[in-house]
């Protein structure tokens, strides 16, 4: 990686709690959810502004097979990658604006 990556602290738990929950649902999913986040973030890390604005300066990457969204924010300057979320399309955005 090229930029320095980081996780709020809540958006590593909730990430955590949501890779175990994939799992319990069936052996593997849990690991395929993982990988697919992972890919998000190596295009985020190489792409940083390809993604759209949902709040500026929150920019929103959307996974395909899980219901999920990341949003992050990059620095430029330092060089920094946040994950403020990663956020289930059906939880109340209230959530994550109140983070943001």
């Amino acid at each position: 990686m090229k930029h320095v990556l980081q996780f709020h602290i809540e958006a590593e738990i909730e990430f955590t709690e949501a890779v175990l929950w994939y799992e319990e649902k069936k052996a593997g999913l849990g690991d395929e959810f993982l990988d697919a986040v992972e890919a998000k973030l190596k295009l985020i890390d190489k792409c940083t502004e390809l993604f759209p604005f949902d709040d500026a300066p929150i920019r929103k990457v959307v996974l395909k097979r899980f219901p999920f969204s990341i949003f992050y924010e990059f620095d430029a300057s330092a060089k920094n990658i946040y994950v403020i979320e990663i956020f289930h399309s059906k939880r109340n955005l209230k959530v994550l604006k109140n983070r943001m």
